[in-house]
């Protein structure tokens, strides 16, 4: 290559391992190394386990990285960057509140191109750790639309925004105001295809190596 590549990113597991190992950070501090003993500029992220921007700063001070990033964490916080929020303070209400909008969005974003059952993830990670968490999640991951996901959840909901609410009200003020690019599904579609090339080309890779014996 004549050109120096700018950052590289490093996911500490293999694929096959997903998450059911622990992230390899010591991995990192050696990809660490060998940038710097080569005199390159090229920036290290490492990627695996960062529970917050606490726990990824700390893993960045210790295996020299030039950043982290954020996968799972975000998972059902979506005020995670925000440092001034704590998830722990949030009332019940206000984060199925902005899990109904992230469902809104999903809509507006994806529309028929993707099933819902994409969101049940989401779902689950929003009302992880709630007192009534099993009946919600039960009643969750049977919804299909953002309305359904409403329903199971409404007299979990207060503050205003209780059982006689609006539903289609609150869900056009969403998706009026999400900031969605007008080609964010095109674009979508277009990574989708592309990571799968690179996945079947990577297997058949996989298939050709030959063990050293």
């Amino acid at each position: 290559m004549d050109t120096e590549v700018s950052a590289l990113t490093f996911h500490l597991r293999t694929r096959r391992e997903m998450s059911k190992v622990a992230a390899r950070w010591e991995e990192a501090a050696v990809a660490v190394r060998l940038r710097d003993k080569a005199k390159s500029a090229t920036l290290i992220f490492g990627n695996g386990d960062a529970r917050d921007l606490d726990h990824a700063a700390e893993l960045a001070e210790q295996s020299g990285v030039d950043g982290v990033m954020l996968g799972r964490a975000v998972f059902g916080n979506p005020w995670l960057f925000n440092r001034e929020v704590k998830l722990s303070e949030l009332s019940v209400a206000e984060r199925l509140r902005v899990m109904l909008e992230h469902a809104c969005v999903y809509e507006k974003l994806y529309g028929q191109s993707r099933r819902f059952v994409n969101m049940r993830k989401h779902f689950t990670s929003y009302v992880l750790g709630m007192p009534n968490a099993s009946e919600l999640r039960a009643k969750l991951t049977q919804a299909d639309t953002a309305e359904q996901a409403y329903e199971a959840v409404k007299g979990s909901l207060a503050d205003g925004f209780h059982d006689d609410c609006d539903f289609a009200a609150f869900r056009a003020e969403v998706v009026r105001s999400a900031p969605v690019h007008p080609n964010a599904d095109n674009d979508y579609e277009r990574i989708r295809r592309k990571a799968g090339e690179l996945m079947a080309a990577s297997a058949s890779q996989d298939s050709h190596t030959v063990s050293p014996t």
